[in-house]
């Protein structure tokens, strides 16, 4: 009897230990994602890194960080102007600027022209912006200018 009883009480702990394991078996596996590790691409900084350029995050002296897309030889971009076609793939040479505003205006698709030659700390110059609005290239550079 005691045989009979030890033989019910092992098929019973199996039945209960294979019912366990198939019900794991059978669960579904899910991911818990918590959504303030889940970002968006920045469409701009990718289509940057899709033409073959090296995104760098640099910094206006109004504290704004923009990013500029590096190309071979110097060639730079500032990435949303790129990604909307007002600078071209690949990037403009920029060793001619000798200002940060200068550049700055080049490679958001402006077109800089001096008013007052000199050096880094004399040359001033106008912005003129992709919509046609005219700037102070050192306006814009310091975000004062109305769309910079």
């Amino acid at each position: 009897m005691k045989k009979k009883m030890f033989f019910w009480f092992l098929l019973l702990a199996l039945v209960i230990a294979g019912g366990i394991w198939a019900t794991r078996l059978s669960a579904p596996i899910t991911e818990v994602v918590d959504e303030g590790d889940v970002a968006l691409a920045n469409p701009a900084s990718t289509y940057c890194l899709e033409q073959g350029g090296d995104l760098e995050i640099e910094s206006r002296p109004n504290g704004g960080e923009f990013g500029v897309c590096y190309f071979m030889d110097n060639h730079q971009c500032e990435e949303w102007a790129m990604f909307r076609g007002e600078c071209p793939v690949n990037g403009l040479k920029v060793t001619g600027y000798i200002t940060p505003a200068g550049r700055f205006c080049a490679i958001t698709g402006g077109d800089y022209n001096i008013t007052v030659e000199g050096g880094v700390e004399s040359e001033k110059g106008n912005c003129t912006l992709p919509s046609g609005e005219v700037c102070g290239a050192d306006e814009f550079w310091v975000g004062s200018c109305p769309k910079g």
